[in-house]
């Protein structure tokens, strides 16, 4: 109570000294400013100064104690003071303006109507757009919070906390791009941010000190605390000026070196104010009062569980007690919060994880903090992270999920990674079971391909068991095993009694208990253990013969190394072959975009052509070409997708797909060279699937559309027929999709079905009378591989054949019924493509969607283009003459923020499509054949064509450069 009213005492002081402090807010009177020095000043810079009546001053209209605009328009604060020091130095005239927040600021500065922008830290944005001088101050970041968070830590996002930031300011721009999944509510100033998270509509605030600190005073957020400070570039406060102003940035500088450095601290200090409410709550030494302590005695003895199959982190040690690293620092911790405890042992960790939701458990040590989870547990921590480890036997070397398409992973059935890759990944097949050791023993008996765990863990298990069978393969990208101790819903004080007992251990101390138990030494071969299993019996019965002894024991080391040797050199050799495979994937896939563009245009060209009035015969000879074209690109493609399967290089990115559209649209698609055979081709069923669900669209339209064009090429009369059978059910979310591809041809015989999907196999006579590499169905059960489906056929020479699909497919999250999303207007398309026939082609199927479309053939074109009639969307090829597509739309956003630009691309890498996807409004795949609309579709999803104007369509006396371009295209 005593403390209470004490705390109660030093607030009011604090408000005090901010209400004395209202008219100007210092903390303590300004030191006396330094004498004007002689400071040569430069030619440049004096007839840039006397061009202009002022400086024009930009700043936010309050970030006190930093920037401070009074209702008169006088600017005062640290930077202010400064900035009128400097500003006698230079024989400086200033007109300052306030702005709203960060992004009218810049707006403001990029429209040019800003010369000088003080107490700005540096970004990459910002450094595109301003010059900086040298940096003046330095002030604490930090992360504050509401007091008694627990379980604070900037790992997975932020684990799910939502941050409050300003508007256009550096901390922004820094979650943005640092930590892409964190949740971000985007507000104006300092005050309304730190209001958020102390009402709870935020978690999290990053931010520089002084400011929070004055925020947190005028508004008595006395809620909030400092959870974590940090080491940043934000703290780092500089002038900055527009590139018009650059002399003004020289003279700055001049000017700041001309002070005198102890002046320029006092300065800083007399500015910053003591840090009373805001002072962090978690130190070393004693970690609670004696009231809290008495408390927590009244909860009695708290039963804490842990995996005893989870060491070197805990578990059970010979002598039958627990033992390991979390063990150790719980005591530890227990102790400073003086928590009486008894341990409870679990058989797994599915068992303390149900015990501490059921509350036959109060605390389980080593628990990853999930969204799930905070149902029914607090977090402490996080105390400890490692990497998430793939672990696969030696023969293999899975390094990534990925690769596991198809194949079987083992899995503690409680660990956090579950939902993540059924839900990410769902063609991996997951086999749940009981404890880490038992997921080691399904991939050591070969009944799981890999198995997933802490890398600690991982290492302590392959050491004692697992030597020379299994080994650590690779990681988990993003996904630490980062621990807490979960302690239950109910029992805050406790939680906050573990915080504070944590946060008393010394760092040296922590240190130390990691040294001890979590040296990772992990070894591939065989240790002295396996040596003295085959060698003890035989050294005993010739212990009497010394020298025989030595001499076996000396050849046995000997046979060691040579087998040591041995797997180092397989290991070196399967390496090789390895980046040998990955060179030819990847020497194929240059070289297959190389060819593909020219054949394209080709295949275009006669597309075209055939739209000309040509004599029968031509016209014939056109459409010759035209199919052995079609017939080129479609060979290209199997052999590029069949290296990049051998290669373990095509990754699936599902994403909500609606199977009936795909598989109506695909139908329509083969539909022109289904009637050119006279074959009915029909598709049934596809009203059974109306949800969408998870699936990568590409490919499945990939593996559908080599079934279909099989069918059409084999039939020579009758039909063929896409059925999809109605929905089975697998489990909650999962549906089996049953496909069907049925036609009336030749058939096959049963030695023919038995070999159908070996690569580059074909059926007898086929290869000659109908071409092909007898790579497609080959493609099609790799693909469903990936999938984690099946295919099968059933065929009657004389009667025909029917191909089954069966994929199992994860129900897309049901989104409601919102309205469809708003299409942005286009009034003016700008095409940038290097080749001549696809400028043409492209262009002419854009016209018929409406669209105004002008072409160039490089970036300088574009932006020249650019320059003197504007566009509402540019299309541009990945590939530019000089500049990457990647480029170029920098410069675009650089000059004209409001532009989309999409990308086209004949590259069908879908990580590099991701890559790409952060740079432009979308990524658009070029079409592989003329009749393939698939692009353009997409395209008018997003963007619709914009009513034209009257200016627009009336007759103009001279040509527009648009004009120009579509009589230049033709």
């Amino acid at each position: 109570m005593a403390d209470r009213r004490w705390l109660a005492a030093l607030w009011w002081l604090g408000v005090l000294f901010l209400v004395q402090g209202l008219g100007g807010p210092r903390a303590q009177a300004l030191p006396t400013p330094p004498a004007a020095s002689e400071l040569v000043l430069d030619a440049e810079f004096l007839a840039w100064r006397d061009a202009r009546a002022a400086v024009r001053v930009g700043v936010s209209r309050d970030w006190r104690p930093i920037d401070v605009l009074d209702e008169q328009g006088r600017y005062t604060g640290l930077s202010g003071d400064l900035l009128r020091t400097l500003a006698g130095m230079l024989g400086l005239r200033t007109e300052v303006r306030g702005f709203g927040d960060y992004s009218e600021l810049m707006a403001a500065a990029r429209r040019g109507e800003i010369d000088l922008l003080p107490s700005m830290a540096r970004s990459p944005q910002r450094e595109g757009e301003l010059l900086f001088t040298d940096s003046y101050v330095e002030l604490p970041v930090a992360y504050v919070g509401r007091r008694g968070v627990t379980d604070f830590s900037v790992e997975h996002g932020f684990g799910g906390r939502r941050v409050a930031v300003e508007r256009g300011s550096p901390v922004h721009e820094l979650l943005r791009t640092r930590y892409p999944d964190a949740e971000l509510l985007v507000v104006s100033d300092t005050a309304t941010a730190l209001k958020a998270v102390s009402i709870g509509e935020a978690d999290v605030y990053l931010g520089a000190l002084p400011p929070t600190h004055h925020a947190v005073e005028a508004l008595r957020l006395d809620n909030l605390e400092v959870l974590e400070t940090t080491t940043s570039e934000l703290g780092r406060l500089h002038f900055a000026v527009s590139p018009a102003a650059a002399p003004l940035r020289d003279a700055l500088d001049a000017a700041l070196r001309r002070l005198d450095p102890q002046w320029l601290a006092q300065l800083a200090a007399a500015w910053q104010p003591r840090y009373l409410l805001l002072s962090p709550q978690r130190a070393s030494g004693e970690a609670l009062s004696p009231a809290q302590r008495a408390e927590v005695a009244r909860l009695g003895e708290l039963r804490v569980g842990f995996d005893q199959g989870f060491s070197p982190i805990n578990a059970v040690g010979a002598d039958g007690q627990p033992a390991g690293f979390a063990i150790e620092l719980f005591r530890r911790a227990a102790g400073h919060a003086g928590v009486r405890y008894r341990f409870e042992p679990q058989s797994t960790f599915a068992a303390g994880l149900e015990a501490v939701r059921q509350g036959r458990l109060d605390v389980m040590l080593s628990a990853v903090r999930t969204d799930d989870r905070l149902q029914f547990a607090r977090f402490v921590g996080p105390y400890y992270s490692a990497p998430s480890v793939l672990v696969t036997r030696l023969e293999d070397g899975w390094s990534t999920l990925e690769a596991l398409a198809g194949r079987t992973l083992a899995i503690d059935r409680a660990h956090y990674l579950i939902p993540a890759i059924r839900r990410e990944m769902p063609s991996v097949q997951v086999r749940e079971v009981d404890s880490v050791e038992a997921a080691l023993e399904e991939v050591a008996q070969r009944r799981a391909e890999a198995m997933i765990t802490n890398l600690e863990v991982a290492a302590s298990y392959i050491n004692r068991s697992y030597l020379g069978q299994l080994q650590v393969s690779g990681t988990v990208p993003g996904r630490p095993s980062e621990l807490y101790f979960m302690v239950r819903q109910d029992l805050p004080l406790v939680a906050q009694a573990l915080r504070a007992g944590l946060d008393a251990i010394p760092e040296n101390e922590r240190a130390m208990l990691a040294n001890a138990w979590l040296r990772v030494q992990y070894r591939s071969g065989l240790d002295w253990r396996d040596i003295a299993v085959v060698v003890g019996p035989g050294l005993l019965l010739l212990v009497a013969v010394l020298a025989f002894s030595l001499f076996y024991n000396a050849r046995l080391q000997a046979l060691v190394r040579a087998r040591r040797q041995a797997e180092r050199m397989l290991q070196l050799e399967r390496d090789a072959a390895r980046a040998a495979t990955a060179a030819k994937a990847d020497f194929l896939a240059e070289m297959g975009h190389e060819i593909r563009t020219p054949v394209s245009a080709i295949a275009g060209g006669l597309e075209l052509l055939q739209r000309e009035p040509l004599p029968a015969h031509a016209r014939d000879l056109v459409r010759a070409i035209g199919r052995a074209a079609d017939r080129l690109v479609e060979l290209l493609n199997n052999l590029l997708d069949m290296a990049k399967l051998e290669a373990h290089k095509i990754a699936l990115h599902p994403a909500p797909t609606d199977l009936g559209a795909l598989v109506r649209d695909l139908a329509e698609e083969f539909a022109p060279a289904a009637r050119a055979k006279q074959v009915a081709l029909v598709a049934r069923g596809t009203e059974h699937w109306r949800r969408p669900v998870m699936a990568d669209a590409m490919r499945v339209r990939q593996m559908l559309g080599n079934l279909l064009s099989n069918a059409i090429k084999f039939t020579a009369h009758g039909s063929v027929e896409v059925r999809m059978l109605p929905p089975e059910h697998v489990s909650d979310g999962v549906r089996k999709l049953v496909l069907q591809v049925q036609d009336t041809g030749r058939g096959m015989s049963a030695d023919v079905t038995a070999r159908l999907f070996t690569r580059f196999e074909q059926a007898p006579g086929t290869a000659t009378h109908y071409g092909g590499t007898g790579l497609g169905l080959t493609i099609v059960r790799e693909l469903l591989g990936l999938m984690g489906g099946q295919v099968s056929v059933h065929s009657v020479p004389g009667q025909g054949s029917c191909f089954t699909v069966e994929i199992p497919l994860v129900l897309a999250p049901s989104a409601g019924e919102p309205g469809a999303a708003a299409r942005r207007p286009v009034a003016r398309l700008l095409l940038v493509e290097d080749g001549e026939v696809n400028q043409l082609l492209y262009a002419e199927q854009l016209r018929q969607r409406g669209f105004d479309t002008a072409v160039c053939s490089s970036a300088e074109a574009a932006y020249e283009l650019l320059e003197r009639e504007p566009a509402d969307l540019v299309i541009t090829d990945i590939h530019l003459p000089g500049m990457s597509g990647q480029q170029f739309a920098l410069a675009l956003r650089g000059r004209w923020p409001d532009l989309a630009v999409v990308a086209f691309t004949a590259e069908d890498d879908p990580d590099l499509h991701a890559a790409w996807a952060a740079d432009f409004e979308m990524v658009l795949d070029k079409p592989q054949r003329v009749d393939d609309t698939h692009w353009i579709d997409m395209l008018c999803e997003r963007f619709e064509p914009a009513p034209r104007s009257p200016a627009a369509t009336a007759p103009r006396a001279a040509v527009s450069v648009w004009g120009e371009l579509d009589a230049a295209a033709g």
